[in-house]
């Protein structure tokens, strides 16, 4: 088959750029033609086996003329030029799947792939499709977001991170969105993460699409690890405070548990002062990521708001580590109901404490948890090559194949 995977970014800076460059590489080696088209990066990240496309733009942050930005943010024209040459010298059979745009490409890009609608798909990585600032989460009162997108309510309320100026920017995006490039209703399929992410954007995408459940690919090792063995209690990601690092601080000194921070953010000042044992080692290479997973007895994930998926809980599972998770994120659909991990209320530092003191002190609960979550992780996640056939499967229904 021939695909072009579409990207803001041709080098991994977020989940989405991680999935998008990553399933490029993989569906290449299974012998498929594929295009990545990136609007930001000059190198190729996957070497001669992938075609490489870049539109040569700043993203919206990147751009020091903030009204330049701010234009091309809402439709950018070069993007959507380079984008219309790659759809006209396409073969009428090609495969054009959607993972990001509203770093760089913009709108413009929703516009450009209307003409080849019936095979276009589009990855569900976050909430933007329905919402202005893509998450459902209300960043000022750091609490899920009860509005109805785009309400009259919803215009109203200050919930960006930076500014109220910056929100209605969003809501400006937005409308671009569903009135200039007429997205989400002329695009007929959707691949979805999780059930949480699906029934919150379902309202607002067409009726008439056809939604397919494809996870995120999963890195499964030979060898895992005994948690029992270890002491502390890992979180894996961003340092900002939708991500719950400041509430694992405190409950992780109630607890008595040392609390272990991969990666890197805003929070990190706070979280050191809330509580002086924290260790934060900065972002890591995957290797390194690796290393601190087997030297962990859970990992924590208290996301306050509604992460579409929670990649990091799957790759502790596969060690054989089980997670303590947020309620509100779609993460616990990983879990269960505590049969592979443990469920706490989102955002009480209290519960928190609870189930952190729980495995802390219970090594038959720990190593039970990290069995069960590993054995699910091996039979029900897909691995990288179950990924590319996963996509395989969802291109050649799009073909009638």
């Amino acid at each position: 088959m021939k695909v072009v995977v579409i990207n803001d970014f041709g080098f991994v800076e977020g989940g989405a750029s991680q999935v998008a460059i990553g399933s490029a590489g993989l569906l290449a080696d299974r012998g498929h033609e594929v295009t990545l088209f990136v609007g930001v990066g000059a190198t190729s990240p996957l070497g001669t086996n992938v075609k490489f496309i870049s539109a040569g733009i700043r993203s919206t942050r990147d751009d020091p003329i903030r009204v330049r930005a701010a234009a091309n943010g809402l439709w950018n024209p070069a993007a959507l030029a380079t984008l219309k040459r790659v759809v006209a010298l396409a073969d009428p059979d090609t495969i054009f799947h959607l993972h990001s745009w509203t770093k760089a490409l913009s709108n413009s890009l929703l516009s450009g792939l209307e003409p080849v609608a019936d095979r276009v798909v589009v990855t569900l990585h976050d909430y933007f499709t329905a919402c202005p600032n893509g998450g459902f989460y209300d960043y000022r009162a750091q609490q899920i977001c009860p509005l109805k997108p785009m309400s009259r309510a919803c215009i109203c309320t200050d919930c960006d991170s930076r500014s109220y100026g910056e929100k209605l920017w969003r809501v400006a995006r937005h409308l671009t969105q569903t009135r200039g490039s007429g997205f989400p209703g002329w695009c007929r399929h959707f691949i979805y993460l999780s059930d949480l992410s699906l029934e919150r954007l379902r309202p607002a995408l067409p009726s008439s699409a056809q939604f397919h459940r494809v996870l995120n690919p999963v890195f499964k090792p030979e060898v895992g690890v005994d948690p029992g063995l270890n002491r502390d209690a890992v979180m894996l990601g961003r340092l900002a405070p939708e991500k719950g690092g400041m509430l694992f601080a405190e409950a992780a000194g109630l607890a008595g548990v040392p609390p272990r921070y991969i990666g890197d953010g805003v929070e990190a000042d706070s979280i050191r002062k809330t509580n002086p044992s924290a260790q934060i080692t900065g972002w890591l290479s995957g290797s390194g990521v690796d290393a601190q997973l087997r030297s962990a007895r859970m990992l924590v994930f208290p996301s306050r708001w509604l992460e579409t998926f929670g990649l990091g809980v799957l790759e502790a599972a596969a060690l054989g580590i089980p997670s303590v998770v947020s309620d509100a994120c779609a993460a616990r659909e990983f879990v269960g109901r505590s049969e592979r991990g443990l469920l706490f209320r989102s955002g009480d530092a209290g519960d928190l404490s609870r189930k952190l003191t729980a495995l802390l002190h219970d090594d038959q609960l720990v190593r039970k948890l990290g069995a069960a979550a590993k054995d699910f992780v091996f039979k029900w996640a897909p691995g990288p090559a179950e990924h590319a056939a996963a996509l395989e499967k969802v291109y050649r229904s799009m073909l009638g194949m």
